[in-house]
């Protein structure tokens, strides 16, 4: 969900979306629309912690659940019939996805490295 739908949810408004063309070049125009709205900041905030999702309006508690519900079925349904994978696959393909989502972008490669013990990746070669 954009944050134009968020605010429209949340603040029970109706809001005008702007194009590209519009924000690039009448900028102060969409600042001067949006800034009668209280609590903008606060808002674009709580959306970036919980509102890219339409069920965080219907249980704030169990958000990040139902958001893992939907990774893990991404991964153990779609990725997996899509790309015909085994499951020891999938399981390394969310450690390495998990791992990836907890570091802050650039200190990958900044780093000495990621090794199989950062991410719990366990081989086993198989005959």
């Amino acid at each position: 969900m954009s944050f134009r739908e968020y605010l429209v949810f949340c603040l029970n408004i109706n809001l005008n979306s702007f194009n590209f063309d519009q924000i690039v070049k009448k900028p102060d125009a969409v600042v001067d629309y949006l800034s009668d709205i209280d609590r903008i900041k606060g808002h674009f905030i709580e959306y970036l912690d919980y509102g890219y999702y339409p069920f965080i309006f219907e249980d704030k508690e169990n958000y990040h659940q139902k958001l893992l519900n939907i990774i893990d079925k991404t991964i153990y349904e779609d990725i997996a019939n899509n790309y015909k994978l085994k499951t020891e696959n999938l399981i390394n393909f969310k450690r390495i996805m998990s791992y990836l989502a907890t570091i802050p972008p650039g200190t990958l490669f900044l780093s000495d490295g990621v090794s199989k013990e950062h991410i719990g990746v366990v081989y086993s070669p198989t005959s």
